[in-house]
């Protein structure tokens, strides 16, 4: 036990169930905890098992300290030995100390600026295909077209798949991967039994592993010039060189985290500007008269301040991860004023960590003006984390969310609908609207004002202040 407050346990096996309905649906319990009892709660009254630690010096103490604060490498339930979903789990993510550095250190090429200005055109033509297939006038599921985008996108740069051939099982594969792992059921039942979520989570893992496998063998056969990450890293040879199965855990990570973070950010954007129809004028303005009709280049995004400002607010207010990894503590270890004991375990939030109201004024409101001045420090600001740590494709997300959301704000308007009820949930890592968002996508012409502000509802209220 520890000093440290939480909900109080109510019987002797609550410290369990506690933590496993708070990795099931962290937001309402993050928001919670934060607000009752400060800076740093347990999860469980005086239980070390899982903490949460709110703000940016607590977001400092762990983030500098990643041989004390280990990544968190074991898994809540086993993987069966030589699966997919054992491959899939040797990611770099997964890994710490010189593991960690080694593969981080491989992989960091495919990440370069001269990487990022070829996956930068790459990006725009793949967009160009995509939005020339979006029918207008259709009530659709924004948030699924917006994933499809950025899936094909990912699949382009990271693993030179081009849009013509088919991405569809991909991306079903990758989003029940997601569903799977994150279900309470894989935890409570990690059984090979038919019809259980982990049985269909270790199918679902062999049938994305032979895709990903049939990619990394079409690359070793192409002659095409290197200009996706995959084939970058099949370019490394000798002790530098990554085995295939070592492929196989970091490509399935940057694949899955590389679109899912992108496309949630794009739909909570999306609802973001229809409630603050000013906003989206502002942006929609800047856009037509910086670009006219060119196509965004990464030259061209200096100029856009408003897009700029859309991307970091909308980034602050709805992060795509709202909880960052877990950390274990390798040795004692002190946080704030409390000495946690070896195999704590501590919870970092973005979501409450961009709320703090001493940094950012109004903190629940979309404010996008804000970034005019403000300039909060490394640990204040997290979106894809800090530190040694800090989320290896940070640059490409940024890139490639300041190039689609012009492409896609230039050619249509998103009509939601007015009387949905909007909820947020997380999936793996990443925060997405609960049951898609829906509306019309329209046409939209040159110079068009935004419609009045939409007034879709519901439990997302609680994370955005009503305008």
């Amino acid at each position: 036990m520890v000093d440290i407050r939480g909900p109080r346990a109510i019987a002797l096996l609550d410290p369990t169930r506690s933590i496993l309905r708070f990795l099931a649906d962290p937001l309402a319990p993050l928001l919670s905890l934060s607000e009752r009892f400060g800076p740093i709660a347990a999860v469980s009254d005086g239980h070390p098992e899982l903490v949460c630690a709110f703000g940016a010096q607590l977001n400092h103490e762990v983030l500098t300290q990643p041989g004390a604060f280990e990544h968190d490498s074991a898994l809540p339930f086993s993987a069966p030995k030589g699966s997919a979903f054992e491959r899939f789990n040797r990611a770099m993510i997964f890994m710490n100390g010189d593991e960690h550095r080694r593969v981080r250190r491989l992989l960091a090429p495919a990440f370069q600026k001269s990487a990022l200005d070829a996956y930068a055109a790459s990006i725009v033509a793949v967009a160009k295909l995509e939005l020339a297939r979006w029918r207008t006038g259709e009530r659709v599921d924004v948030a699924h077209a917006l994933r499809e985008l950025t899936l094909r996108v990912a699949l382009r740069c990271l693993f030179g798949v081009d849009i013509g051939e088919s991405t569809e099982q991909l991306g079903r594969l990758a989003a029940r991967q997601l569903e799977c792992l994150a279900s309470p059921f894989s935890v409570l039942l990690p059984a090979r039994i038919p019809g259980t979520p982990y049985a269909e989570l270790i199918e679902t893992c062999e049938r994305l592993e032979a895709r990903m496998r049939g990619l990394i063998d079409a690359r070793r056969r192409s002659s095409a010039a290197p200009d996706d990450a995959l084939s970058l890293l099949l370019t490394a040879s000798g002790d530098d060189a990554l085995d295939d199965d070592e492929l196989i855990g970091q490509m399935n990570t940057l694949f899955v985290a590389g679109h899912e973070t992108t496309a949630t950010t794009l739909a909570w954007t999306v609802l973001l500007l229809a409630r603050h129809p000013a906003a989206l004028d502002a942006v929609t303005d800047e856009i037509e008269a910086t670009l006219g009709d060119d196509d965004p280049t990464p030259e061209a995004l200096s100029a856009l301040g408003a897009l700029d400002r859309v991307t970091k607010e909308s980034l602050r207010l709805l992060p795509p991860a709202p909880v960052l990894f877990t950390r274990v503590l390798s040795r004692e270890a002190k946080l704030g004023p409390h000495t946690l004991p070896t195999g704590a375990g501590v919870v970092l939030s973005p979501l409450v960590t961009q709320r703090d109201p001493s940094v950012f004024e109004r903190p629940r409101a979309f404010v996008p003006e804000r970034w005019k001045g403000a300039q909060p420090t490394t640990y204040q600001y997290i979106p894809f984390g800090a530190g040694a740590r800090m989320c290896l494709g940070a640059a490409f997300a940024n890139m490639a969310l300041r190039l689609l959301l012009p492409m896609v704000l230039r050619r249509f308007s998103i009509v939601l609908d007015p009387d949905q009820a909007v909820a947020a949930h997380v999936r793996g890592i990443t925060m997405a609207p609960k049951g898609g968002l829906f509306g019309r996508i329209e046409r939209r012409a040159r110079g068009q004002r935004a419609r009045a502000p939409v007034t879709a509802r519901g439990p997302i209220d609680a994370l955005i202040e009503r305008s």
